[in-house]
């Protein structure tokens, strides 16, 4: 057995970058450090276990020639830090999960020469993970497609999931949601961002599906919110287990027969290995678009439902899309489609690949 060696996870920003470094870390059988960007969800949801380094960040996108100079004095102050804390904790690999929190302590291991390995999540990689690929010792990522903007080797593995011994449906639909297992169950949530859009027009779509035969687990994203549906499904007669955040996500998937929502990087990797059909709703402020660019993939390549673009979505549409979903024969060969893709992907995990390089 390999003696333990320190390996620095460098991410932060949204769930969808940091959500698998964490359920990456539960794997390794390493000392795990975090170095994640000041704004990160951490803020918002607790990561025990794990010793954390929060470092000030700031993008480089910025029009405004005042406002860019601000960003690289930022970025000036980051890296030097980050070289301090490399040489402090004298780690012996760092991974990247992209976005520009992962810049100073990429940057930082560059200059204290250590070997760096990246890990991109989205169907088209990040600016980050584009420039420091040509340093690492191996770009990694979910999606065939991303090498094609990534410098090689790179290798196709699958996404960071939480480690889950989940229960059976039945037992967790009745006993931790409450909810009837007799029914079809749809789950609606918007990510750690996004939440709000999906949320005003499921308000609405709900006073017109409200006499069809399904039950809710809803993730509003916010503690008013969440009260507010709850008030709302119970005067419409709809079954749901409603909260602002659910971190159990694994059980949530396990137990719904289709979702509604985003295409986040992370998402997009639980509909697959829960074979779980979708109409996906592409956040349209993401960086590059890659939430339609997973969407995309999900819909056109794996079959495995629908996507609609935000600006284009009516009440009415989104209605009818839900029809689609709760015909069992549609729904069928969605769930059909997605495990196809499952058995021909066959992809490694990235902790194995981490462990023979280290």
């Amino acid at each position: 057995m390999k003696t333990k060696k320190k390996i620095v996870l460098a991410t932060g920003g949204t769930g969808g970058h940091l959500f698998p470094a964490y359920a990456l870390a539960e794997k390794l059988n390493h000392d795990v450090i975090f170095a994640l960007g000041q704004s990160s969800v951490l803020n918002n949801y607790a990561m025990p276990n794990y010793p954390v380094y929060l470092i000030p960040s700031a993008s480089v996108r910025k029009k405004n020639p005042l406002a860019l100079l601000r960003a690289l004095k930022v970025i000036h102050k980051s890296v030097k830090e980050s070289r301090a804390i490399l040489q402090k904790e004298k780690p012996s690999l760092v991974v990247g999960f992209g976005s520009f929190h992962s810049f100073p302590i990429l940057c930082a291991a560059l200059l204290e020469k250590l070997p760096i390995v990246l890990y991109e999540s989205n169907t088209k990689p990040g600016l980050v993970n584009r420039l420091f690929s040509r340093f690492a010792k191996i770009s990694t990522g979910q999606f065939a497609s991303a090498q094609k903007k990534l410098r090689m080797p790179f290798i196709e593995v699958a996404h960071p999931l939480p480690i889950s011994k989940l229960k059976e449906k039945e037992e967790l639909l009745t006993q931790k949601f409450q909810l009837n297992p007799n029914l079809q169950t749809v789950v609606i949530f918007g990510g750690s961002q996004g939440a709000l859009a999906i949320n005003q027009m499921w308000s609405e779509v709900i006073q017109i599906c409200k006499n069809r035969n399904f039950q809710v687990i809803h993730m509003t994203g916010d503690e008013k919110q969440a009260k507010e549906f709850k008030e709302l499904y119970q005067k419409l007669g709809i079954p749901a287990y409603v909260k602002s955040y659910e971190q159990e996500m694994a059980s949530v998937m396990s137990v719904a027969d289709f979702a509604i929502c985003r295409s986040g990087a992370s998402t997009i990797a639980e509909l697959i290995a829960f074979e779980l059909p979708a109409l996906l709703i592409p956040y349209p402020y993401a960086t590059g678009q890659h939430q339609l660019k997973n969407a995309d993939f999900f819909v056109e390549e794996i079959k495995g439902g629908v996507y609609l673009e935000q600006s284009k979505i009516t009440a009415k549409k989104l209605n009818d899309q839900i029809d689609r979903f709760l015909d069992a024969k549609e729904h069928a060969i969605y769930k059909k489609n997605i495990r196809n893709h499952k058995k021909m992907r066959q992809a490694i995990e990235l902790s194995d690949v981490i462990q023979q390089i280290i």
